[in-house]
């Protein structure tokens, strides 16, 4: 598996997902290899691999510092490529992979996301290997969704710039695959409306529930948020809901907080009222566990989000949009709640916050949803079973 990040210890969405992929391949008896992009903004220890995986999975690192710049992003402009992915070519990188490959035969070799996808022809001149991407999302659309509600007109147009010069390259590289692996039904049909008609099998980020802790739902609801701030998204979501939705909600329930957990949080949201933000912690588990009602107001991205599947595994009531729930078949109002506009998106809150049998009600349905989809042990089997038809 090439990633562009550690998996461990699983402390984001992307590396949950990249998580929960390693272990449903050891725990079908499958040898894992991690050539892992240790970048400058998810800088992690080789160290943190889980004792329980280390018979089984090698993991090696390699260290890049490929932090955006505005001189580096304006000079982009005069290239053809996407800046967003171009960054992730690294010659060390490519050094450490064909080193790898000239010293072990792979059955797989497992592209995680795009930004590893630059070194698609090294591995087809050093490897028999079935060429495999695990699309996190279809990835150019986050862009144009995020271009979409950007507020700046200059950066609105270069996102643009980038979401088309992405487009570009996730479909020109994708076409290079054996198969392709889309974390859900709706991008698997999204990647196939653009064309794309290699072998697909959408598989969902599974979790293992045989050790799962049932939610204490004791004490009075509250809300939290767990997210990234320097991802587009989130802290596009997050200010729209602290600007359009939470005045709503603290007009009717003025002693509510909203407990937030996020790294590079800024300054306007940590100043904003009743929000409590806590720094970066590794154990967001625990975090969620504290925790009774998530909310996801996002109205751009892609793909599957981790922290919805992670908080319904979890017995949490959650509110979000329909960019949110985007993959996740939840029935609106039974298993979760749904709304678009500030003033539905506050009454549904404002709904679970003074009713928490029905919070109650709302998690355990949740919590039985997830167990019947997002379980690891289905996933991971269907998975080696399409792996080993190709």
């Amino acid at each position: 598996m090439l990633t562009n990040k550690s998996p461990f210890p699983p402390n984001d969405g992307s590396s949950l997902a990249m998580n929960s992929m390693v272990r449903g391949f050891v725990l079908a008896g499958c040898e894992v290899s991690l050539l892992v992009m240790n970048t400058s903004k998810h800088r992690k220890d080789p160290n943190d691999l889980p004792d329980d995986l280390t018979s089984q999975v090698e993991m090696r690192f390699v260290n890049l510092n490929n932090r955006p710049s505005p001189v580096t992003g304006f000079f982009n402009l005069f290239s053809k490529e996407s800046y967003i992915v171009s960054r992730f070519k690294h010659q060390g990188y490519a050094e450490a992979l064909q080193n790898w490959l000239e010293e072990k035969e792979f059955d797989i070799v497992q592209i995680e996301g795009l930004t590893p996808c630059h070194y698609i022809e090294l591995i087809r001149s050093k490897s028999k290997a079935k060429l495999i991407n695990r699309a996190h999302n279809v990835e150019h659309l986050i862009w144009l969704r995020t271009a979409m509600y950007e507020s700046n007109f200059f950066k609105a147009a270069y996102l643009q710039i980038q979401a088309n010069r992405l487009k570009r390259f996730e479909l020109e590289r994708l076409t290079l695959f054996d198969a392709l692996v889309p974390i859900t039904p709706i991008d698997r049909a999204m990647f196939k409306s653009l064309g794309l008609k290699l072998p697909m099998l959408s598989a969902y980020c599974a979790l293992n529930f045989e050790n799962l802790e049932i939610e204490d739902w004791t004490g009075k609801p509250d809300f939290f948020f767990v997210g990234a701030f320097d991802w587009q998204p989130n802290l596009q979501g997050m200010r729209w809901f602290l600007k359009e939705v939470w005045p709503l909600v603290l007009q009717s329930q003025s002693d509510a907080q909203i407990h937030v957990l996020g790294r590079h949080c800024p300054a306007d949201i940590v100043s904003a009222p009743n929000v409590v933000v806590y720094d970066d912690i590794l154990d967001a588990k625990k975090f969620y566990s504290q925790h009774k009602i998530l909310v996801v107001p996002l109205r751009s991205g892609s793909g599957l989000r981790i922290k919805i599947v992670e908080g319904m595994s979890m017995g949490k009531a959650v509110v979000t949009t329909s960019i949110g729930v985007e993959g996740i078949a939840a029935e609106p109002g039974v298993e979760i709640k749904l709304a678009n506009d500030p003033k539905t998106f506050a009454v549904e809150m404002i709904d679970l916050y003074t009713n928490p049998k029905v919070a109650k009600h709302m998690g355990r349905k949740a919590q039985e949803f997830a167990e019947k989809h997002f379980n690891q042990n289905e996933v991971s089997r269907e998975l080696i079973q399409f792996y080993q038809s190709l």
